[in-house]
């Protein structure tokens, strides 16, 4: 993460004709090739390679082995996939004709479409899925993952999320009239990948990774009624993570607000945590500066902030951290991840 948040930006690569004049946090300049060895780049879409970008840099750092390598899989959750591909596919045949698209195209348009590009890019062979629950499908994802690392149906899975920028979602928060700034209540559109190595304690210590945090618990739940069940569902989910994780609500020395969703959600999410959270530093609107609406993959970016050089500003240097990451979407999808971050596990 910079040490200066980045500037707003018009969207290069969309027109955004008929929308309020508001900038975005663009992937300036990004390049997949940057990142990614091998040919076959040009016919994937953009969330895909932001996806793939994002995996080969934590495969770079995971010190796994070829070998390992292969037997890893990958949990990501997206709230859009990439609706660019679905968008132009579907406009192609209705204007010209089912006939007339390449099927080429077609892969590009299903929603575990950038999972399945991942696993084949990197010979990944383990578990693969992926998740799509609105704002929190990126927290869901590395909350699945930690499922399966339980169960024992896997030793070590890539988690995290990925979105792209693109016009429709762009005139989308425009016509519900949620585009903004990183200075006021809406958070401008954003986009990125966030993917972490998940792995069980004693696989990690046997091959000497470094560990940066223990993942205790989480918990998902959901609003029927998003007006009036929104901060019942988020303090269902709380409290199930605290449950699942062993430890009490004024444990929590930090909390990171890592689902955007409306305005009024995210008021309910702040009056919640003071009332739920008393010992808890919130940090958001330092994190709305850098991550924007960042959508699905808003739960996973938030964690590698809670990892990383931000959190390290107000690091609990007493004693071990208890981290929560947590908020409720748009459509109601409520949930919540309990971590401890220790440095003695940092030094590992």
């Amino acid at each position: 993460m910079q040490a200066e948040p980045p500037s707003l930006t018009r969207p290069s690569f969309f027109e955004t004709k008929g929308c309020s004049e508001e900038g975005v946090l663009e992937l300036v300049g990004f390049n997949a090739s940057d990142y990614i060895e091998g040919k076959g780049l040009r016919s994937l879409d953009r969330n895909t390679k932001i996806a793939m970008a994002a995996t080969s840099l934590a495969l770079g750092k995971s010190g796994l082995s070829e070998e390992q390598r292969r037997k890893v899989g990958m949990v990501l959750g997206t709230m859009f996939g990439s609706m660019t591909s679905i968008s132009d596919f579907n406009l192609e045949s209705i204007q010209n004709g089912p006939l007339s698209v390449s099927p080429m195209l077609f892969p590009n348009t299903v929603i575990n479409s950038p999972t399945s590009q991942v696993n084949i890019r990197f010979g990944l062979s383990g578990l693969s899925a992926t998740l799509s629950s609105c704002n929190t499908s990126s927290l869901d994802a590395l909350g699945y993952a930690c499922q399966m690392i339980q169960t024992g149906m896997a030793d070590a899975l890539l988690a995290g999320g990925s979105e792209e920028l693109c016009s429709l979602s762009y005139h989308a928060l425009d016509r519900f009239k949620l585009l903004g700034t990183a200075e006021e209540d809406h958070p401008p559109p954003a986009e990125g990948a966030a993917i972490l190595l998940l792995e069980e304690f004693d696989h990690a210590v046997r091959r000497g990774s470094p560990i940066l945090a223990e993942i205790r618990g989480q918990a998902n739940t959901f609003a029927p009624d998003q007006k009036t069940d929104s901060q019942n569902a988020l303090q269902r989910s709380i409290e199930a993570s605290l449950a699942e994780a062993g430890l009490h609500a004024q444990d929590i020395n930090q909390f990171f607000s890592s689902v955007s969703g409306f305005p009024w959600q995210r008021r309910l999410t702040s009056a919640l945590v003071a009332r739920l959270l008393p010992n808890a530093k919130t940090m958001r609107k330092d994190l709305q500066r850098y991550l924007g609406e960042s959508f699905g993959a808003l739960g996973s970016l938030t964690l590698a902030a809670a990892l990383g050089p931000l959190n390290d500003q107000v690091s609990n240097a007493n004693g071990p951290e208890h981290i929560l990451l947590g908020g409720v979407g748009y459509f109601g999808n409520a949930s919540a991840l309990v971590l401890t971050r220790s440095q003695t596990w940092g030094e590992a």
